[in-house]
């Protein structure tokens, strides 16, 4: 069950639940949620969101009248690549975390989709759409040495020599490998389930909706504790954050009409 809240009750669970993530820090514990960054429709352009859940607060970081869309962090969570037709076509941009410092790193050309950054930060890694398999380039985060390269073999959904990942970001299993996510349909709904290895039978963690599919927006927080994900069972795509435990009650982070979708923890 999601928990329903709106109004007044929004604002006291938001409140709520800062207060908790104080007392955490407080106590010496790493506080359970800290940053996300989503893609948000409150107009008829998407633009990129941070949201802080220790103070319950968001900030569009493009606020640009073109879609921005597909943010994903760099390792150290200090930069932000994502995908904007603000040039016309579809380019890859990089910006700062809090949005400034912003380039775009494509050539014209190419319409592209879904950047990747190498584990070290040093390089991303572009796949621009074509008739059949992406072409793939790799540049620096500056748009230096922007140049193709041959794919690479893809196993487990990474591609071995650059250790990127090419699955859905967020990915079904948690930053220390001891349990997965999976997405199911059942009985005319979409649930996502817990479990602790890949093959093992999982459990029902929460409910979707109806509408969602394969590739809903999901995110393991940094530490493993909490999951982010993006749900319509209150009428809206809003974010929520849940315990990663079998019977926790996922928490609703926002309350508005705007579509949330591809969402992030930011590495800590």
């Amino acid at each position: 069950m999601l928990l329903r809240l709106s109004g007044w009750a929004g604002l006291i669970a938001s409140l709520a639940l800062t207060a908790f993530i104080a007392l955490a820090v407080a106590a010496g514990e790493r506080a359970p949620a800290n940053e996300l960054v989503f893609t948000g429709y409150e107009t008829s352009y998407a633009d990129l969101y941070l949201y802080d859940a220790a103070r319950g607060l968001r900030r569009n970081l493009t606020r640009n009248p073109a879609s921005d869309m597909s943010p994903v962090w760099s390792p150290d969570g200090s930069q932000l690549a994502f995908i904007s037709n603000r040039d016309g076509g579809l380019h890859v941009y990089v910006m700062d975390a809090d949005g400034g410092n912003l380039r775009r790193v494509t050539p014209q050309g190419y319409a592209f989709d879904h950047p990747r950054w190498t584990p070290d930060g040093a390089q991303l890694v572009l796949f621009a759409r074509t008739g059949g398999l992406p072409d793939v380039f790799t540049a620096g985060p500056d748009g230096s040495n922007f140049q193709k390269v041959e794919p690479e073999p893809v196993n487990g959904g990474t591609a071995t020599s650059w250790g990127v990942e090419t699955a859905p970001l967020g990915g079904p299993q948690s930053p220390a490998g001891t349990e997965v996510l999976t997405l199911e349909f059942i009985d005319g709904e979409w649930w996502l389930f817990l479990s602790p290895e890949a093959d093992a039978p999982g459990q029902k963690l929460v409910r979707l909706s109806m509408s969602q599919g394969p590739d809903s927006a999901v995110s393991w927080s940094p530490d493993g504790r909490s999951i982010a994900f993006v749900s319509t069972t209150d009428g809206w795509d809003d974010v929520y954050v849940v315990e990663a435990r079998i019977g926790a009650v996922p928490m609703r982070l926002t309350h508005d009409w705007s579509q949330e979708s591809e969402l992030m923890w930011r590495p800590r």
